[in-house]
């Protein structure tokens, strides 16, 4: 199955971020026709450098379109 990964780096202000991505984009989101699940994610992103700075990491799994 296909996914959708949305990676957000770190917000100058985490909390304002927060309210304003949750309490705007999200409910409208949610009325998307075939969004049936979307898991967030804060865990530390790492790569081989290190800390990659990612805040929030958003994965959407795709529901097959039908013809």
């Amino acid at each position: 199955m296909a996914q959708l990964l949305v990676m957000y780096n770190q917000p100058a202000d985490p909390k304002a971020f927060d309210a304003y991505y949750f309490g705007t984009h999200v409910p409208i989101f949610a009325k998307t026709p075939g969004v049936r699940e979307v898991v967030f994610s804060r865990r530390p992103v790492r790569s081989f450098t290190g800390n990659s700075g990612i805040y929030l990491v958003l994965k959407w799994p795709l529901t097959p379109w039908r013809t």
